[in-house]
């Protein structure tokens, strides 16, 4: 489903949740800072970290923190090396047993899911939970994370890169003429019915945009939705690219056949729809600058 690639940490398992209550744990405690944790802020930095996201363990990455993770989600696969942590389930079937087996002394969550803190507050485990909405959440994670971690500077050096990386693409896209662009967010269903699109405001728009080019949905009036396939005809998008989670394409040729069934396009007229694979497209993470420039190089076609 759509809203599950968005980003995978939506819900945690309630009976999970339940079982967790049966642990003597310390209790959850609203830190200072807004920030969730136990009892407070963390007097040391964690050596002992639990990434239950995709995107929080990209983070950890990016700041050479692997070396102290001792659990993910199953759905953790970047780098590749962080397959020889122990996984502790996913999204509704959290492995709690095995979470609280692991010790860590801090849980890192995405987004601000009530659901996910709430079965987490059962456990006495300190955790945090780091935005995952925006581009902006990228830096504001980085930062946020590399403070809890001890790794203030590393996190700085980071966020200065991407950075660099995003302005000089930016700066070096400028398409001669915007295209307006559809940006859909699952792979499109065959027989065609509705898709689920990225609207203005979006993490997606943002990028489209650093690339020089519109949403064809640009009055959507929200940041994600569903469309009717009259919507999509109406709004002819000179391109249309899917973003789906899985880590690659077979064959290209048979999902533009399919949007040829949706009806006459310039995207489909033009040949330009595209297939940008990979979960890490759609979560905003420390990858972003590689996001960008796959649009750029996409619709420089």
């Amino acid at each position: 489903m759509a809203r599950t690639i968005i980003y995978f940490g939506a819900i945690l398992a309630l009976a999970a949740a339940a079982a967790v209550g049966r642990a003597s744990l310390r209790p959850i405690a609203e830190s200072a800072d807004g920030a969730d944790g136990a009892n407070g802020a963390l007097r040391h930095p964690p050596r002992r970290i639990a990434s239950l996201s995709p995107s929080t363990t990209e983070l950890c990455a990016a700041l050479g923190l692997t070396d102290r993770l001792v659990a993910r989600s199953r759905y953790c696969d970047w780098p590749p090396t962080i397959l020889e942590v122990p996984p502790v389930g996913g999204l509704l079937d959290l492995d709690v047993e095995r979470l609280v087996a692991a010790r860590p002394d801090l849980v890192l969550l995405p987004g601000r899911s009530q659901a996910q803190r709430d079965a987490l507050s059962r456990t006495g485990l300190r955790f945090v939970s780091l935005p995952d909405s925006a581009l902006e959440d990228v830096f504001v994670s980085l930062e946020q994370l590399g403070r809890l971690a001890g790794v203030d500077a590393e996190a700085a050096a980071v966020i200065a890169r991407i950075r660099h990386e995003l302005d000089g693409l930016t700066r070096s896209s400028r398409p001669a003429r915007p295209l307006g662009v559809l940006l859909v967010v699952e792979r499109l269903q065959l027989p065609p019915t509705r898709v689920y699109v990225a609207g203005p405001g979006s993490y997606l728009d943002r990028l489209l945009r650093l690339a020089g080019h519109e949403n064809a949905m640009a009055s959507l009036g929200r940041v994600w939705g569903e469309v009717g396939l009259e919507e999509v005809l109406l709004a002819d998008p000179d391109a249309i690219i899917e973003f789906p989670s899985d880590a690659r394409v077979d064959d290209l040729q048979a999902v533009r056949d399919g949007w040829a069934k949706v009806g006459a396009m310039n995207a489909v007229r033009s040949n330009r729809v595209f297939v940008l694979a990979g979960q890490q497209h759609t979560v905003p993470g420390p990858r972003v600058a590689d996001t960008l420039r796959a649009i750029v190089e996409l619709l420089r076609r």
